[in-house]
């Protein structure tokens, strides 16, 4: 089971921050990848404008950042401490040309059916 509306934020973000005045259309991948037996994860890839190289920083010393980010953020860390279970969450520019990858490691126990 994923959290509702997870990757809706990261979806929303990538077009209204990511687009900006590209020429080419914005392309916004979404794969979802079991981690182990245990756990998922969600990676979100786009080819808008990235972000600026202060990102990562203003968020690991608290400073302002995306409102939908703070928010998953937090969430991803209530639900780490309520099912004791580990989360991971990244942003970085990708390496290979324009845009941002999201990457979203969280518990997700497969049920056999």
């Amino acid at each position: 089971m994923i959290p509702p509306l997870l990757i809706h934020t990261l979806v929303e973000n990538s077009i209204v921050h990511g687009y900006g005045k590209n020429e080419e259309p914005l392309s916004i991948v979404v794969d979802l990848t079991p981690a182990g037996s245990d756990y998922i994860t969600i990676t979100l890839t786009d080819n808008g404008v990235g972000f600026h190289p202060n990102f990562n920083k203003k968020v690991a010393h608290g400073r302002k950042t995306s409102t939908g980010l703070n928010i998953t953020r937090k969430r991803l860390e209530r639900l780490s401490a309520y099912y004791k279970v580990d989360h991971r969450f990244t942003i970085t520019n990708r390496s290979d040309t324009s845009g941002t990858v999201v990457s979203i490691i969280i518990y997700a126990k497969f049920v056999d059916w």
